[in-house]
């Protein structure tokens, strides 16, 4: 029982890294485009530096994420519940 939470925590953990990491990189391209004087385009996901480009968030662009974290989120403080709780 202890190897199915153990794979619950580190697959969930996983998930939320992935997530993270998806944030960060377009954050990171975001704020380079804008440290260069650039408007960020959202649709094609380039800089543009002859165009404003109109402001989008991130959740309006990836629906899905906020739900996907909660829910990996919540199986992790499951699986390390389960892990305490299944101690010999």
């Amino acid at each position: 029982m202890r190897r199915f939470f153990l794979t619950l925590v580190l697959a969930a953990v996983g998930v939320i890294g992935w997530l993270a990491w998806g944030y960060g990189r377009e954050f990171f391209a975001v704020d380079s485009c804008l440290d260069n004087s650039g408007s960020f385009d959202y649709v094609t996901m380039t800089c543009d530096h002859t165009e404003n480009h109109p402001y989008s968030s991130y959740s309006q662009r990836h629906s899905m994420v906020p739900a996907i974290g909660v829910l990996a989120g919540s199986l992790t403080v499951c699986g390390l519940v389960g892990l305490h709780f299944s101690r010999r």
